[in-house]
Parts: C-alpha cells; sequence; structure tokens
C-alpha cells in the first residue's frame, strides 16, 4: 500500500471515517501501532530545544500506523495542572511518516492542538471531533521550507542540524 493512498471517503485511516467518536477512538486503541515517539519536545543534536511537543504542563507526542489500513496519525497527549490531574490527547491524521515528522518539526504542541482539520480529541476520557474538512496532502517541500523561515534566526550550525533532520524526514 501507497503511503499517499487514500483510504475511506475522506482520510489516509479508516478511523477518521467512523461517525461515533468513542467508536473512533476504541478503534484507535485496538488498531494503531507505534511507529515513533517524538518525545516530548523538538530538539537538535546539540541539545537546543526548538519547541515542546505537548501544552501546558508535560506530555509527549508519537507518530502511530494503523494496523488495518495502514494510515498514519500523530497522537500528542498534553497534561495540565488543574488540581485534578487533566490531559488531554489529540489525534490528527498524516499522509506518510514523511509528513508527520516534518509537522513535528514545524508545530509546537499548542500550533498541533489547535489544528483545523478534521481530527479528533479526548479530554478527561471524552472524545469529541473537531475541525472541518480534509487535510492536505502537504507538499513535503512546501513544508521543508515552512520550516527553515520558521527557524531563520538560528545560528549556522544549528541551522546545519535542522537540515539534516528535514532531509531525514519519514526515514
Amino acid at each position: 500500500m501507497s503511503d499517499n493512498q487514500t483510504i475511506g471517503k475522506h482520510f489516509v485511516c479508516h478511523i477518521f471515517d467512523i461517525e461515533d467518536v468513542w467508536e473512533a477512538h476504541q478503534a484507535f486503541s485496538d488498531e494503531c501501532a507505534y511507529i515513533k515517539d517524538y518525545g516530548e519536545v523538538f530538539t537538535l543534536n546539540d541539545g537546543t530545544v526548538l519547541h515542546n511537543n505537548y501544552c501546558d504542563f508535560g506530555g509527549g507526542r508519537y507518530l502511530k500506523r494503523c494496523k488495518v489500513c495502514g494510515g498514519y496519525m500523530i497522537h500528542q497527549s498534553s497534561i495540565f495542572e488543574d488540581g485534578l490531574g487533566g490531559a488531554y490527547g489529540d489525534f490528527i491524521p498524516v499522509l506518510s511518516a514523511e509528513e508527520g515528522d516534518l509537522l513535528n518539526i514545524l508545530l509546537t504542541g499548542d500550533e498541533l492542538a489547535v489544528y483545523p482539520y478534521h481530527h479528533f480529541r479526548g479530554y478527561y476520557h471524552e472524545y469529541y471531533w473537531e475541525g472541518e474538512g480534509k487535510p492536505g496532502p502537504y507538499d513535503p517541500d512546501e513544508l521543508r521550507e515552512e520550516i527553515r523561515k520558521k527557524y531563520s534566526r538560528l545560528d549556522p550550525e544549528q541551522k546545519k542540524q535542522l537540515e539534516v533532520l528535514i532531509q531525514e524526514a519519514g526515514k
């Protein structure tokens, strides 16, 4: 199966075509495997932190793949300090491991949390659909350029490190 093949009615993973969001979350829990742990922060090889991969107090970000249809998604979990140990997760469809890697480099936790396209979010074990419309596909070259622009103020050595990470996306 091609990484860029659309599956189902609209999305690269059949889970995003399930109307009932609770069923979609159950399918995610049952059918998705971890591919990559992006960690809590996005860093360069020298340890320079460019952004958090979560919102608020703590969390992390992961690339996952559906064992049923082969579709990819980013799962971002965020913990916030509200006295109750609150947490939420965002489940974002992506077309390929390359697209997931590039979005991970580009988007902070806060930016991914307001992802404008159809995805689902969990909050205290309640799940709901968010966003309208079908995502992308993003052009990988355009994503690479957005990353370069966003981090244009890095020093020359850090730009070299970032360029290596950009070129290794999806590998």
